[in-house]
């Protein structure tokens, strides 16, 4: 199969629009106020590859802007064992994905 196969939806709500969205983790919730260009909150639900298992596992992270908040959760379906949990202030959650590039900027001027 070729192609992208995702399927884009969004639905105007009261306080903004909220837009869902899959893609190869699975479903991804997001929700914008009309009046800002970031969104207020970020969910993705579903199953990521592990390389150190070689099997699919849960993958659960929450983006939440209003409220200064990051969760991650990463569960083995097979064991239960919590791979990893991370549930801090988002204004501390810096040096990680798209941050790690502006903290090494810093760091050489």
């Amino acid at each position: 199969m070729t192609g992208d196969s995702r399927k884009d939806v969004s639905v105007e709500v009261p306080s903004g629009n909220i837009k869902a969205e899959g893609g190869a983790v699975g479903p991804q919730l997001r929700h914008r106020n009309p009046n800002s260009a970031k969104f207020e909150i970020e969910e993705k639900t579903g199953k990521i590859w592990s390389e150190d298992l070689g099997r699919f596992v849960s993958y659960h992270r929450m983006i939440d802007r209003k409220n200064d908040l990051y969760y991650e959760k990463i569960v083995d379906d097979e064991t239960g064992e919590v791979l990893r949990k991370c549930e801090e202030p988002l204004s501390g959650h810096t040096g990680h994905g798209s941050d790690k590039n502006k903290e090494d900027d810093q760091r050489t001027t």
